[in-house]
């Protein structure tokens, strides 16, 4: 029996998916008329992109200079597709379906990745092969306001997917998987306004394991032009059916109250009274969303 262009070295391996994954991480981007972003985002990509790795970017037919930025770093990127798009999910789809690594991690093009908290999320997988998809903390800004996503110790994150909505969402941007997971999943993204919260819901449905760990790896920006301030209603609105397809109803009924101000404007001011008044009982601090411990970057798992 042959193979070929086989990459199996041995007997035992010659059957495993993982064994045909001539990458070790298979780093991706999308993007779409955002020259100047992704300029930047492989600038910095090249501070922990090693030889062992790809990056493929994906480019929705872009009109702008796209192409003149991914031809200045040709020695970088590994594959390269511009043509239409009918959705981001299509372009993340066509990533996965091109990528040859063992660990897939999407890249945003706005976005800023600290190199060694991104090592280190890929050595934590390295050295735990039961984890499936690895979620890692970061800073995320808007209109200047910086604030820190880390989950606290002690929560086993991943063993409920209440744990989605309880802290903040799990976005992409934090996220480090395994290829085979996808397969054993059956899964690719979906298509909706929060398809991340999606994809991860559906994920921990389906029994993969999910962990956060608490690495500091990126700065999130979040700019006017960010999907989640431009379809704002759309992504509210998505986000409650997530939370009554996947949560109890007894969470879901304190999902649609603790998002109260967002859903109706008018008592926005108000509510953000309350919210900073029973923050301040239940954890001694009048700002909300303040855990009483402080945030630990300690790259332990929550």
């Amino acid at each position: 029996m042959s193979f070929k262009n086989s990459v199996v070295k041995t007997t035992a391996e010659k059957y495993t998916f993982d064994a045909y994954s001539p990458k070790r991480v298979s780093f991706f981007i999308i993007t779409k008329n955002r020259a100047e972003y992704l300029a930047r985002a492989l600038e910095g990509a090249k501070k922990f992109i090693g030889p062992q790795d790809e990056l493929i970017v994906i480019d929705g037919d872009s009109v702008d200079h796209t192409g003149e930025v991914a031809a200045r770093y040709r020695d970088l990127i590994d594959v390269f597709i511009s043509e239409p798009d009918t959705c981001g999910q299509e372009a993340q789809n066509k990533a996965i379906l091109l990528a040859r690594g063992k660990f897939l991690k999407p890249l945003m093009d706005d976005d800023i990745y600290h190199p060694e908290g991104v090592k280190q999320a890929i050595k934590a997988l390295e050295a735990h092969p039961e984890i499936d998809l690895l979620i890692c903390g970061g800073t995320k800004e808007r209109n200047g306001v910086i604030t820190e996503y880390c989950v606290p110790p002690g929560v086993n994150y991943g063993k409920s997917v209440e744990d989605v909505f309880r802290y903040k969402g799990a976005a992409e941007v934090g996220w480090f998987f395994r290829r085979d997971a996808l397969v054993r999943s059956a899964m690719l993204f979906p298509e909706s306004p929060n398809a991340d919260n999606g994809f991860v819901l559906e994920f921990i449905k389906k029994g993969m394991v999910v962990k956060f760990c608490r690495l500091n790896t990126f700065h999130h920006f979040i700019y006017d032009h960010s999907m989640v301030v431009i379809n704002s209603k759309g992504h509210l609105a998505d986000s409650r059916r997530l939370v009554k397809e996947y949560c109890s109803p007894w969470f879901y009924l304190k999902y649609r109250l603790r998002n109260l101000d967002r859903e109706l404007p008018f008592l926005a001011r108000p509510w953000k009274i309350f919210k900073k008044s029973w923050d301040f009982v239940r954890h001694g601090s009048a700002e909300t969303g303040k855990l009483r411990q402080p945030v630990l970057w300690d790259g332990g798992f929550s």
